[in-house]
């Protein structure tokens, strides 16, 4: 957390955002007494559900002027809008480990594109580290791969 450097961020996105446990976190930690803490905090997931729950954590905690929640519909990473080089920090974890390889690489350019060159970091943390680590690892990231090909949307 201390190397995301939150408190010198003024907008985030967050591709998958859960619950929501960590923006609040985060926006838990802002002090609305200091003027230059104008952090604003952009959720994105796919799940209504989770939606639903970030808007209960976070929306109705913080307010809309603090952070904000999508439903991704499409389920396509390349239909997230965000305006070129506008986000100090992209976040996404265990997300990534979810997606087929063509759409992580979709979120990668996602993050690419909204990321501000001068200060943007890119945060994202998974279970899996790849095929060649375990025999374990391979067999978890396939089982990650088959059940997001099963139950990913289609549009």
């Amino acid at each position: 957390m201390e190397m995301a450097d939150f408190g010198s961020s003024r907008q985030v996105l967050e591709y998958g955002t859960g619950q929501g446990k960590l923006a609040e976190l985060v926006l838990d930690q802002q002090q609305p007494s200091d003027p230059s803490s104008q952090l604003f905090w952009r959720g994105i997931d796919q799940s209504p559900k989770m939606v639903q729950r970030f808007q209960e954590r976070c929306v109705v905690k913080f307010g809309k002027e603090k952070c904000s929640i999508e439903l991704l519909e499409s389920g396509d990473p390349s239909d997230v809008h965000v305006q070129a080089h506008s986000i100090d920090r992209f976040v996404s974890t265990y997300c990534l480990d979810l997606m087929s390889e063509q759409d992580m690489y979709k979120v990668l350019d996602l993050a690419e594109r909204s990321l501000c060159p001068e200060n943007g970091i890119l945060l994202l943390a998974g279970i899996t580290w790849g095929y060649r680590m375990s025999m374990q690892t391979f067999a978890m990231t396939v089982v990650w791969e088959v059940l997001y090909k099963i139950w990913r949307k289609k549009v």
